[in-house]
């Protein structure tokens, strides 16, 4: 006779703790990641008020250059973007 194996779970795979809310979880972790956004994009607003879009693209998006950001459109030269940057860090620091 074949031996029948039915589902097994085993503590690493389900949480029964009663505690848990997974839909509290989430929204605790939305409100977090809101805050960080609206940190992010008022601290680029006291930087670079007419380009806030470059300032967080350049901040936010692995492998960009400043070449591309030049490409699309942001009217700062190299230098004078490399200074709002560094301002932005400086600023987003003392916020942290």
């Amino acid at each position: 006779m074949p031996v029948q194996r039915g589902i097994s779970y085993d503590s690493e795979r389900v949480q029964t703790s009663g505690d848990y809310d997974a839909t509290a979880e989430l929204a605790m972790r939305r409100v977090e990641i809101e805050g960080k956004i609206n940190l992010l994009e008022t601290t680029a607003k006291l930087c670079m008020p007419q380009c806030t879009e470059y300032l967080i693209k350049g901040v936010t998006t692995d492998g960009i250059r400043i070449e591309d950001l030049i490409a699309q459109g942001m009217p700062y030269s190299r230098n004078t973007y490399l200074l709002i940057r560094q301002k932005f860090y400086h600023l987003l620091s003392k916020k942290i």
